[in-house]
């Protein structure tokens, strides 16, 4: 997948509208943050990088299409959703017992884990999705 494919599926999967150019080089552009309107490219047809420029001339060389996203859209929001809990060590021995829940991602589906404190409240879960990186609000 060029990076221009990939660059196309992630805004896609964030519902942003955009439009290809017919020239040589791939070109996708989009409106992001505060209105302003993104262009990117593929020099070259690469498969690693983009070339990404805003409607007020400033240039970012050299962003993976992930970085590209972020840059012009910011990461967005998810939810975990808390799936399990496990425990680990001897429950008679507070030095050594505790407990994890596990949490998957709403957007990417990835799981993670927080820690429980004796009340059976979350008192450590996750603050950021580790895989795609979005601020988790609940």
């Amino acid at each position: 997948m060029t990076a221009t494919e990939r660059l196309r599926q992630l805004l896609d999967e964030r519902g942003v509208k955009w439009r290809a150019s017919k020239a040589p080089m791939a070109i996708t552009s989009w409106h992001g943050a505060h209105g302003f309107k993104f262009v990117a490219m593929n020099p070259k047809g690469t498969t690693d990088y983009l070339l990404v420029q805003t409607n007020t001339f400033e240039e970012w060389p050299h962003l993976s299409p992930e970085q590209a996203v972020e840059a012009t859209l910011g990461r967005g929001t998810c939810d975990m959703e808390f799936t399990c809990a496990a425990q680990f060590g001897d429950p008679n021995d507070e030095d050594s017992y505790f407990e994890i829940g596990m949490f998957r991602c709403t957007v990417c589906g990835t799981e993670t884990y927080g820690m429980w404190n004796d009340d059976d409240e979350c008192r450590e879960w996750p603050r950021y999705c580790p895989n795609c990186g979005r601020r988790v609000e609940s």
